[in-house]
């Protein structure tokens, strides 16, 4: 048996439209301890050993209307808080990097990693930032590539007026039966930021959590950050890395896939990133019949698909969503090893001049906002979206 996930959306959707605005944290079904995320009493319904269904038959949404409002920050003088991890056994969320140094006017970039976590299964942070100096402009989620698919994200995403001096982002990850326990160090998000004003301002990691698969408490520490604001007009936003790009803009959402070059070693694998950007002013619901959420697919040069990822991995029953705040990215790291499909195998291409093109899933069902997905009794006919081409050469 198995959660339904559609349930599950909406559990979450219900509690969000409650007004759940503060802590959306994993708690254990047997635990006295104060978590709020994802409990309710929804019974798991598809295919899992038994011993392991009492770990998720309680999901829920929990309203807690208490507004956590960081201490005010003094615009100029303002020093990060570093609670250094007690020993290398314990689980660490930290800013990284821990300072950054940037102008006025100029983007900069930071993520929020876990480091040393051991069997985590789900995880909850929530930032904060003085949104009189900075401006949060885009935030890509990376999911622990052991879950790929098999997992979900929700939470608030950017909110750069949470209140009257801070700007706060807040995401929660939770695995889904049956991806494996995470061991090890991870980035969660990175995220995009404009500094407007001089001074040394706080990242302030708070209500940070991480849990098992046997939804426990994982004891962890954090690290927060800080920026140096310097004056001087700056050049704009920050220089990157070289890409070849090809994008696909609807009403809501962003699609691009990037290649770092065009040009390959035959039986070179080519790794391509594919992207869906939230482009509206409000949270967005993605839901698929399958995974996995972002696809790619190969074209010789008589336009004929010869490859598509989502069918030369394991095809997975299973409903998947992904929820995406205003400017919020999910990315993907996908691979081609230069194989193209002839009668059900995957055989070596020749040398020559192929193209690539970005999808989103082949199980996508549903783009809009959550609570119109509540509402529908059946998931609907597939939806498809694919990027222009982008020419490589194989030689």
């Amino acid at each position: 048996m198995t959660i339904s996930v559609k349930k599950v959306f909406a559990i979450i959707i219900i509690g969000l439209l409650l007004g759940c605005m503060s802590t959306f944290v994993l708690r254990a079904v047997t635990s006295q301890e104060s978590f709020g995320y994802l409990e309710t009493r929804l019974h798991v319904e598809t295919p899992m050993p038994a011993n392991n269904v009492p770990k998720y038959n309680k999901l829920i949404a929990q309203d807690n209307a208490t507004e956590t409002t960081p201490p005010t920050e003094n615009e100029s003088e303002d020093q990060p808080i570093i609670n250094e991890a007690e020993s290398s056994e314990v689980a660490i969320f930290s800013v990284y990097p821990s300072q950054v140094t940037t102008h006025v006017n100029e983007t900069f970039f930071i993520s929020i990693v876990i480091t040393n976590v051991i069997g985590m299964y789900g995880c909850e942070f929530k930032l904060f930032w003085n949104n009189k100096a900075l401006n949060c402009t885009n935030a890509e989620v990376l999911v622990p590539e052991i879950w790929g698919d098999l997992s979900f994200a929700c939470g608030q995403g950017i909110q750069n007026d949470y209140n009257s001096t801070h700007g706060m982002y807040w995401k929660a990850l939770v695995a889904q039966n049956p991806a494996k326990p995470f061991d090890g160090n991870t980035t969660l998000v990175i995220l995009a930021f404009k500094a407007y004003a001089t001074g040394t301002f706080s990242l302030n990691l708070q209500d940070t959590e991480m849990v098992s698969r046997k939804v426990t408490r994982i004891p962890s520490t954090v690290t927060d950050g800080s920026v140096i604001v310097a004056p001087g007009q700056g050049p704009g936003d920050t220089p990157t890395t070289p890409y070849i790009l090809a994008t696909l803009q609807s009403e809501s959402i962003k699609l691009s896939v990037s290649l770092s070059k065009n040009t390959f070693k035959l039986g070179e694998k080519i790794n391509l990133n594919v992207t869906i950007t939230n482009i509206s002013n409000e949270t967005i619901l993605l839901a698929y019949s399958s995974p996995p959420k972002v696809d790619f697919t190969v074209y010789d040069n008589l336009s004929n698909a010869i490859f598509t990822f989502s069918k030369s991995i394991e095809s997975i029953e299973m409903q998947v969503g992904l929820f995406l705040g205003p400017s919020e990215s999910y990315n993907k790291m996908l691979e081609w090893d230069q194989l193209k499909e002839e009668e059900g195998e995957f055989l070596p291409v020749n040398s020559g001049i192929y193209y690539i093109a970005g999808r989103t899933g082949s199980g996508l069902c549903y783009v809009g906002a959550p609570e119109s997905f509540c509402q529908r009794s059946q998931l609907e006919e597939r939806i498809a979206f694919e990027t222009p081409k982008i020419e490589i050469q194989i030689q």
